[in-house]
């Protein structure tokens, strides 16, 4: 167990805790963490609750989170992630409680088999990208790294008069 919770903590989370393979909890509640949530989190095969909130994480959540298959708690909620919840989370059948709200427009898909997956979840907390109105994060542009601004790929359709609440371009 790593409890490093509520200690005002700066910095990111360091990627060789994924090199921590009997690591079963990990607590960094209400710190001051920054930068991405390490993907190689999802290299520990026996990770079973991850409790994030109240941080100053960023970016998009890595989809090799889904390769801790055991994860049964996945608390993310306020800080500043971004973007789709990885379709790959739909395998990870042991989660229980997944909280993702109050954060910079991290929001989950809203197809059917994501929301069905979801729907089995016993307790699960934040918006779908569709309630966000924000279709723009589930757009086909190529990801650049946090401070360029070039983009590719099709814009989105936004005649359908929906109301974009956040979108980072």
């Amino acid at each position: 167990m790593i409890d490093l919770n509520a200690n005002q903590l700066t910095g990111s989370i360091p990627t060789e805790f994924g090199n921590l393979p009997k690591l079963r909890y990990l607590f960094a509640r209400e710190n001051r963490l920054s930068g991405p949530i390490p993907a190689s989190l999802g290299d520990i095969p026996t990770l079973v609750w991850i409790r994030l909130g109240g941080n100053q994480l960023e970016g998009p959540l890595p989809p090799e989170l889904a390769n801790a298959t055991g994860l049964e708690e996945l608390l993310l909620s306020r800080n500043r992630l971004t973007g789709l919840v990885p379709s790959e989370f739909t395998q990870l059948n042991a989660l229980y409680a997944f909280a993702w709200e109050i954060n910079d427009g991290l929001c989950t898909p809203a197809d059917r088999e994501f929301q069905d997956w979801l729907g089995r979840i016993g307790h699960a907390v934040g918006p779908t990208c569709e309630k966000l109105g924000a279709k723009c994060l589930a757009a086909p542009w190529e990801e650049n790294p946090p401070g360029t601004r070039p983009l590719s790929g099709a814009a989105p359709d936004f005649s359908t008069g929906r109301q974009i609440q956040r979108c980072r371009f």
